[in-house]
């Protein structure tokens, strides 16, 4: 599929977040309380230092972000002299893969070949205009992509009791019959009204899809129009006040699609996000597709470095170094740095520019007070936060969800279980691959396996195992004990433990 095919209001996605994110920006100042500016608010005049040539570089952090800025200034200016300064004993920040053979993305000979992984960080891709750069850095690098089989017929949904094959929900007049029982009618909580025959897809896309014809139609007088009638609703507020949805049946939609608190956000970005990824909404006879790389998701960083290591010679990779301060000299218009770095390393720690490439989670514990942050910059700083996220690999003896009966080749179950999302390996692996990603979890709720996320072991990993286990069991009805018996390993992994994730730069 080319990434020029897609639906018109899929296609300038991107720019509708550029377009989004000055729109927000310029308002919320337009907006400040009417008090005299203080002089670290951004005004025309702010931090007039003057052009700095640029010297030694230093960017902070090896992720993605990180790598891909030593690449840049490599190609634009051959030869700089760069420092990439990483806190973690790995690279790739929120890249990370387990593989159940033995290797794991702190090791760089990560086989490729091996089937028997999962992606622990970010492991599929939409292939959309807004994901562009990332794909023609893939083919640049030579990273092999397959596809990502986000759903099929055979997958399961298990909720309030009730396991249903999503073939049997396909056709809209399956959801007249009620068949998770949530209505009040058949003892559930969600009163009687109008939308008794429609699935929760279709009622998140109806309360989105006004917003997209306009988008579509005028993006510049949609977005004011957006800003100004949406600015206080967040999605749940939306439906309720503006569309009459009962808050029982705005829960039901968010359980069924988007996930736990994710209708609490601010509405234009579930709408700005719908219209980039496609996730449940028909705009278009082409549904996105989705990629998975071949051999796990770091490949991608593994990659990058390579690409340094054979293009910038003058570029150094610095692992277990931690920034905890940057100081600038205006008078001397210099940089340096302060951290935990072993004594014999960063012996020349003067540059001419810093480049932060790590969250603003990982940037507040960083002391910038001679930087010259204006109060927006520390506002942001202090205000963004990292959502929770969880995931547990499972190895098992056999393919067993591949078996006759169940025939599962991709796509994922869904539960309001604990184990909530189980993700099957796509078709390019399915056949030799024994590895289940047994649950993934980005609501509030992850936080609650989160803490058993205790190391291989524990006895609180041990209950998570048994936990998981009889979810697995009930989802496809099989036997517990022959899932006890399969079971080979497991790897279970809480991003809000991360300490480089969250708290440190990565």
């Amino acid at each position: 599929m080319n990434l020029q095919e897609f639906h018109p209001a899929v296609a300038i996605s991107s720019q509708l977040y550029d377009l989004y994110e000055h729109k927000l920006l310029a308002r919320n100042q337009e907006e400040s309380i009417p008090i005299d500016r203080p002089d670290d608010v951004p005004t025309e005049s702010r931090n007039k230092i003057g052009e700095t040539s640029i010297g030694r570089v230093a960017i902070i952090g090896a992720g993605l972000a990180g790598l891909r800025a030593a690449m840049l200034l490599n190609e634009r200016c051959p030869g700089l002299d760069i420092d990439i300064i990483e806190a973690n004993e790995r690279v790739g920040g929120r890249i990370h893969t387990h593989n159940f053979d033995g290797q794991s993305s702190g090791d760089s000979s990560l086989p490729s070949s091996s089937p028997n992984y999962f992606d622990v960080g970010a492991m599929r891709f939409p292939y959309a205009p807004v994901m562009k750069p990332l794909f023609e850095l893939l083919d640049r690098l030579d990273i092999k992509v397959s596809p990502f089989i986000m759903s099929t017929g055979q997958n399961w949904l298990a909720y309030n009791g009730i396991r249903i094959r999503k073939a049997e929900l396909v056709d809209e007049s399956a959801w007249a019959k009620d068949p998770f029982r949530v209505s009040r009618r058949n003892g559930g909580k969600i009163p009687t009204g109008h939308w008794d025959d429609k699935s929760p897809s279709t009622l998140l896309a109806q309360a989105i899809q006004p917003f997209v014809d306009e988008l579509l139609s005028n993006p510049n007088k949609a977005l004011d129009h957006m800003l100004e009638t949406l600015k206080n609703h967040s999605g749940r507020t939306y439906m309720i006040a503006k569309l009459g949805y009962p808050p029982e049946l705005v829960d039901w939609i968010e359980t069924m699609t988007v996930g736990g608190g994710w209708l609490d956000r601010d509405f234009i970005e579930t709408i700005l996000e719908e219209i980039a990824f496609n996730f449940d909404i028909q705009m278009s006879s082409r549904k996105i597709e989705w990629r998975g790389v071949d051999g796990g998701a770091y490949q991608i960083p593994l990659r990058m470095v390579d690409w340094l290591n054979k293009h910038a010679p003058n570029t150094r990779l610095f692992l277990n170094h931690k920034v905890t301060s940057i100081n600038f000299d205006q008078k001397h218009s210099k940089f340096t740095l302060s951290g935990a770095f072993p004594a014999t390393s960063l012996s020349q720690n003067e540059y001419s520019h810093v480049i932060s490439a790590v969250p603003p989670t990982c940037l507040r514990i960083i002391t910038l007070e001679s930087c010259g942050l204006d109060q927006s910059q520390r506002e942001v700083i202090d205000r963004f936060f990292m959502g929770p996220g969880s995931k547990v690999g499972m190895k098992f003896e056999t393919a067993w969800w591949t078996e006759p009966g169940m025939d599962i080749n991709g796509g994922q179950s869904a539960t309001d279980r604990n184990a909530r999302q189980i993700i099957y390996p796509s078709v390019k692996k399915h056949d030799s691959c024994t590895v289940l990603l047994a649950s993934y979890d980005w609501s509030p709720h992850s936080t609650t396996l989160g803490k058993m996320m205790r190391g291989p072991g524990s006895r609180e990993e041990e209950h998570l195992k048994g936990l998981l286990l009889k979810d697995l069991a009930y989802l496809h009805d099989v036997p517990l004990p022959r899932l006890e018996s399969e079971f080979r390993s497991m790897y279970a992994y809480d991003w809000d433990q991360d300490q480089s994730a969250l708290d440190w730069n990565q």
